[in-house]
């Protein structure tokens, strides 16, 4: 995949380091938030109950429908990458490999080349992640912009 726009070698640490953080700091949350590990049905036992001021299940199957769909969108993001990106997002980030089971799968020898393509896996992912989440709506409290903004300073 071809990345819409060049970036210098300090916008590339920054998108790299935005999509490393978010992944490994954010991304916990919103799959444990998901319930994604554990989807239960809504108890109803047919009895009629009290009318209550706020509607505590609704409020909960709002948050929960919320987190799952920004869930599903970092999943998606990796299917715009390339075949190499992918192995590397999918790899490193969702099945926890390490490293040296990455670069075998790569065929790459040694940390600069692996990383020299980290980088670039990530910038080709946060490219993929913000049109993705910008289609669906997902709240930028949830899921941030990662790319490094032009105007931005690092």
């Amino acid at each position: 995949m071809k990345t819409s726009k060049k970036y210098s070698k300090e916008q590339l640490n920054t998108v790299y380091h935005n999509v490393d953080n978010f992944l490994k700091d954010d991304y916990p949350t919103i799959y444990r938030k998901s319930s994604e590990w554990f989807i239960t049905s809504p108890s109803l036992d047919g009895m009629p109950k009290a009318p209550v001021q706020t509607n505590v299940n609704e409020g909960k199957f709002i948050n929960h429908s919320i987190y799952d769909m920004a869930n599903k969108v970092i999943h998606a993001a990796v299917g715009g990458c390339s075949e190499e990106s992918k192995i590397i997002i999918q790899g490193r980030y969702f099945d926890k490999l390490k490293q040296q089971h990455i670069q075998m799968k790569l065929n790459v020898s040694g940390n600069s080349p692996y990383y020299r393509k980290l980088k670039r896996a990530c910038l080709e992912y946060a490219e993929c992640l913000a049109t993705i989440s910008k289609y669906y709506h997902i709240d930028k409290n949830i899921i941030p912009d990662l790319r490094m903004k032009e105007d931005a300073k690092v």
